[in-house]
Parts: C-alpha cells; structure tokens; sequence
C-alpha cells in the first residue's frame, strides 16, 4: 500500500458488489485490502489477463485464500475462499480514477 498514493487518484472511485453506489476516495482501497489481507493472511492473487486499451485496462484474476481472521463481521472459519473476478480500471492522468470491480466466489 505504500505505493497507493502514486497509483490512485485522491477521488477514485470504487464499484462493485459491496459499492453499489460506489465508495470515493484514497482511504476506501487501503481499508479493503487491509481488511481483506488481515482476515486471509495466506491470500494468494493471480492475474489472469490484462487488457490496456486508451485510458481504460481490463484486469481478470483470481484470488484464493484461508479466513483465519475476522472479516465484514463474520468469525474466522479456517475455510478457503476462491474469488475470480474482473476489475475495470479507468485511468486519468496517469492516475487509476475509476475501478468497476466483479467477482465471485466460492467456499472449499
């Protein structure tokens, strides 16, 4: 996360499952990683595919990982989760402003 200031626009905007409506700004994507790597410290990603086209990039992945930790409310339950998903990203001055992110996932 230390590099998130040079990547990320100040304002960017997150959508997806959890963001409807979207979530603005720098702090929202720390929050969600740190959440996220605190609860599955094991967590694996891969990137799938990358598709960059203009100021737009396609980033296909996949995700797996053990909740050992606490996460959105719900106690450690030691299951592996396996998300694949695609984010959109938008870009502005060579700055991400805008992510579109899909995914879905399954409990092992």
């Amino acid at each position: 996360m230390s590099v998130a200031d040079d990547i990320f626009a100040a304002d960017v905007t997150l959508y997806g499952p959890e963001f409807p409506d979207g979530v603005r700004g720098s702090v929202a994507l720390p929050r969600q990683v740190t959440a996220i790597r605190s609860a599955f410290p094991d967590m694996r990603l891969t990137v799938e595919r990358q598709v960059i086209e203009g100021d737009r990039a396609m980033v296909r992945w996949t995700m797996i990982g053990t909740q050992r930790g606490e996460f959105k409310g719900l106690s450690p339950t030691d299951r592996t989760i396996l998300l694949s998903g695609v984010d959109l990203l938008y870009v502005t001055g060579g700055r991400i402003t805008m992510i579109w992110s899909y995914f879905d996932a399954m409990i092992a």
